[in-house]
């Protein structure tokens, strides 16, 4: 069913190294389609949080860390640089599974839309820390895209569609 993957949305992937609400996912999530040799273009979109329930019931530790009430379930807490760092093992450890076209882009701006300078996650060590685990981790041969822009701009989903669009006519 599937011809490509784009995959810019990888929250579960810290959120399920923190433990958070959405981190039940199954062991194949960012395998499964490199492994079956699809094409995929990703990036690393709302990896720098982990999500924890309503904000009443967060721990005071996680208090005192960036976070956003998302609303009146779910509290969006900012992962640290070092979890971050092994987040970003992590994302390239499952990347580097990858037997078909891969390419990974990475937002230098921001990861996710309250991570922007003057926004309430705004952390550039911390993202930094995650760039400089994945690309220390991912495969050399795995192509590897530093942007000067936020994960949400225009032109950065412009120019990850259109690198799918030329994988999928490469096939």
């Amino acid at each position: 069913l599937f011809r490509g993957v784009l995959d810019l949305t990888l929250h579960e992937i810290g959120d399920s190294y923190f433990g958070g609400l959405h981190g039940s996912i199954r062991e194949g999530r960012l395998e499964s389609a490199g492994k079956a040799g699809l094409p995929q273009v990703v990036a690393p979109g709302s990896i720098n949080y982990t999500v924890q329930g309503p904000y009443a019931q967060v721990s005071a530790e996680l208090k005192k860390r960036k976070h956003i009430i998302h609303n009146s379930f779910l509290t969006l807490v900012r992962l640290t640089p070092d979890e971050l760092s092994e987040v970003g093992k992590i994302t390239a450890g499952k990347l580097n599974l990858s037997a078909g076209p891969l390419h990974v882009y990475i937002p230098l701006r921001g990861f996710s839309f309250p991570d922007a300078e003057g926004r309430e996650h705004w952390d550039p060590e911390g993202n930094e820390a995650f760039i400089k685990a994945l690309k220390g981790s991912l495969r050399n041969d795995i192509p590897y895209e530093e942007l000067d822009m936020h994960i949400n701009d225009r032109e950065f989903i412009d120019i990850a569609v259109n690198r799918l669009f030329s994988f999928l006519a490469e096939k």
